[in-house]
């Protein structure tokens, strides 16, 4: 229970463009109450860069690729969207060599292509998730060509999340929900 209430930081707040923005993360139901069904406040239009939204509005993949929040990582949950902090220099140590020993194994048995750097993956659409992993494998067969600038359309043949200690439970559980959902195979 004690994990739920670290979850109702009601409203993040971030500097971006000589402004302040605020953000709204959803609460799970399990942290409402017994009879809650949802939390309706009435919230102002949120502004990201040129995007404004309603509170009540779902965002979309391509709206994403718009959003630039200085410092932070960005991802879309069934049109919400969810903001983290960065990850430490040991996280970024583990992706790397495990990006590379990746890399290293599939270009020698040319098996597909490595992807790293939280890579977006579109997992659905209407309303849409786009996650990121730390590392991402796509067999040869399924390599686009020619490679999309954007988001991928589809999920790739293995995500890799790297844990931090300050990783919440829930929180990993349900991204590896959405990439089995959608058809990543490990």
């Amino acid at each position: 229970m004690a994990a739920s209430h670290q979850r109702l930081k009601g409203l993040e707040r971030f500097a971006g463009r000589g402004q302040a923005l605020h953000l709204r993360r959803e609460l799970p139901a399990s942290c409402l109450g017994p009879r809650t069904t949802g939390l309706h406040l009435p919230q102002p239009p949120v502004q990201i860069g040129q995007l404004r939204l309603l509170s009540h509005e779902l965002m979309t993949a391509e709206q994403l690729l718009d959003v630039s929040i200085p410092g932070k990582q960005v991802e879309l949950v069934r049109g919400r969207l969810v903001v983290k902090e960065p990850r430490g220099y040991l996280h970024a140590t583990v992706v790397a060599r495990l990006a590379a020993e990746l890399v290293n194994y599939a270009r020698a048995q040319n098996l597909g292509q490595v992807v790293a750097g939280d890579p977006g993956f579109t997992l659905s659409r209407g309303p849409d998730t786009v996650r990121a992993p730390d590392v991402a494998f796509v067999q040869r067969a399924r390599v686009p060509d020619p490679v999309p600038a954007a988001f991928a359309e589809f999920a790739p043949d293995l995500a890799v999340e790297v844990l931090s200690p300050h990783d919440r439970p829930g929180e990993a559980l349900a991204k590896i929900g959405d990439w089995l959902d959608a058809g990543t195979r490990g």
